[in-house]
This record gives structure tokens, C-alpha cells and sequence, in this order.
């Protein structure tokens, strides 16, 4: 298993693992997971405090419907509740790898349909 930066989840037996990253922490945080075309989905809330945090989604839209298992797009942003401050947050992206190869000069990890650059990898967990 490993958690890598990037902005994709897989959603597999109707769950899917979201992470992120607060370099700081924030008022709110909000969670958008999105369509691959960029159509949101449903919005999730998120913990404000400082340092990587780990939730799961359940694969419902925001009328509370089941959506098809496949790649999502998630995007994280953060209100710091000050207007001279803003927060960052970084997404992560995780799974099972299923498989490597190399494309161009790049090494890809598989997490299902997904690949995730070798270098943007974080953490490896068994």
C-alpha cells in the first residue's frame, strides 16, 4: 500500500480512501470529490488541524445515491479564517499497488486504473 501526492481516488467496493496534508491549521476544510470531467460529486468536510489526515468516502453523491466504482478526482481547500492568510492543503492519493511499468523516462506505479509517479511517492505500508 502506498500514499503518494496527487489528486485522485479510487473507489472500489463502495469506499475510497481520501488524504491530505495541513501545513498549518485552518478554520474549515473542505473536500470536493469530483467526476473525471470535473462534475462534483459530493462535498465532505475535513479535520482543520495541522498534519496528514486520513478519511474515508462511501461512494454516495450528495442526494445520498451510490455512485459507479471507478476514479475520482478530489480537491482540498482550506479557509484559515483570516483574509491576509492562506492555507494550502496537499492531497494524497493511496492504494494497493497492483502492478509497475515505465512510461517515457518515468516509473509508474498501478493502483488499479491509476498511476502514480515512483517519485511522488510518500510512504510504503504493508
Amino acid at each position: 500500500s502506498i500514499e503518494a501526492t496527487g489528486n485522485q481516488v479510487v473507489l472500489a467496493d463502495g469506499s475510497a480512501k481520501i488524504a491530505y496534508e495541513m501545513p498549518e491549521s485552518a478554520k474549515s476544510v473542505r473536500i470536493d470529490v469530483l467526476t473525471s470531467s470535473g462534475g462534483l460529486v459530493k462535498t465532505l468536510s475535513g479535520d482543520t488541524s495541522f498534519g496528514v489526515h486520513q478519511m474515508a468516502w462511501d461512494g454516495t453523491d450528495t442526494s445520498g445515491a451510490a455512485v459507479k466504482p471507478g476514479t475520482y478526482q478530489i480537491k482540498v481547500s482550506a479557509d484559515s479564517g483570516y483574509a491576509t492568510t492562506t492555507v494550502i492543503p496537499v492531497s494524497r492519493t493511496s492504494g494497493v499497488v497492483t502492478g509497475i511499468e515505465t512510461v517515457g523516462t518515468d516509473t509508474m506505479l498501478n493502483i488499479g486504473a491509476l498511476q502514480v509517479k515512483l517519485s511522488d511517492v510518500l510512504a510504503i505500508r504493508n
